[in-house]
């Protein structure tokens, strides 16, 4: 229980920072390479996030 709640605490992180690149006008590259960087994904995984940030963001509400 403990474990499946930091991990949708973790994936709202990872959203809120691409939902936040993308309103700032970031590019997709920078994007994934914050994703890396901030969240230790792989590339595959980071560029996956950034193209479904906005679904995954709105799943739980």
């Amino acid at each position: 229980m403990k474990e499946e709640g930091r991990e949708e605490g973790r994936e709202e992180g990872i959203c809120a920072l691409v939902n936040t690149c993308h309103r700032l006008g970031v590019s997709e590259e920078d994007t994934v390479n914050a994703l890396i960087r901030e969240f230790s994904l792989t590339r595959e995984k980071a560029e996956e996030y950034n193209k479904n940030a906005k679904y995954l963001s709105r799943r739980g509400k």
